[in-house]
């Protein structure tokens, strides 16, 4: 399996990739989820390798996150004008390219997907994943209980994805958790903000819901078809954060070889 790529980015050092068969004509660009970079999805990197080596595997590493040297903006935007280019100066000419959008990465591959339509950059088929709480209150609450320093462990605890170990580390407090605190906010910000998504008609979306999801059920998740009519709905059998038994078909939902 070969080894994550340098940074690669229209800006230096805006955003940061960590690359597996790069180069193929189908691939996949994943969004992490608050206060994580690319190293978030090494393991669904390990599965696309073994599942689908005809699909290059790349994950964002977000302004001001892992490889990324540059500060980060406080919106939603902002991360998506960053991004954008970056992902079209990564993908060969003709590339078939499914955004993946984990958590809070759902709204940036949104508006990623938006500039890079806006921009005429898009490459010749464009589909969006999109993995994301769709209700601004659910976010909302959430971002309100990580602030409280009496719940707040028992909340990222509750979600899974985070080793306890991490959660008892002074470091993972004063390095991780305000970052997650920011970017829970900024999708808050983004939800509320009532974003239309009239461009991406012509895109296809599938929106996914985890069954044992203990933040956003899957009955939540559909609100998302309102404002994206034309979006399938699916799910997948784990909780917020895929465990190893999931990947497998986290991998069939993303791997573009396999859309319809």
């Amino acid at each position: 399996m070969s080894g994550p790529s340098e940074a690669t980015s229209a800006e230096p050092h805006a955003v940061g990739f960590r690359s597996q068969h790069a180069g193929q004509a189908r691939a996949v660009v994943a969004f992490p989820p608050a206060g994580s970079d690319g190293r978030a999805f090494r393991p669904l990197a390990s599965a696309f390798a073994a599942l689908a080596p005809e699909t290059s595997f790349h994950a964002i590493d977000p302004p001001g996150r892992g490889r990324a040297a540059r500060t980060p903006p406080q919106d939603v935007r902002g991360f998506a004008e960053l991004a954008a280019p970056a992902v079209a100066q990564l993908l060969p000419e003709g590339s078939d390219i499914r955004l993946f959008g984990h958590s809070f990465g759902g709204y940036v591959a949104l508006e990623a997907a938006r500039a890079l339509l806006r921009s005429g950059a898009a490459p010749e088929r464009l589909s969006l994943v999109l993995f994301a709480s769709a209700p601004a209150r659910q976010i909302a609450r959430l971002a309100e209980e990580l602030d409280d320093e009496e719940r707040w462990p028992d909340r990222l605890r509750s979600l899974g994805g985070v080793p306890e170990q991490a959660l008892a580390s002074p470091f993972f407090r004063s390095l991780y958790l305000p970052a997650i605190r920011a970017d829970l906010r900024a999708g808050r910000d983004y939800l509320l903000s009532a974003p239309s998504f009239a461009e991406l008609s012509d895109v296809e979306v599938v929106v996914a819901a985890a069954e044992e999801d203990v933040v956003v059920r899957p009955e939540d998740m559909r609100s998302w078809l309102h404002s994206l009519p034309g979006a399938c709905f699916a799910t997948l059998p784990c909780g917020h954060f895929p465990d190893e038994a999931a990947l497998p078909a986290v991998v069939a939902l993303l791997a573009p070889a396999r859309l319809s």
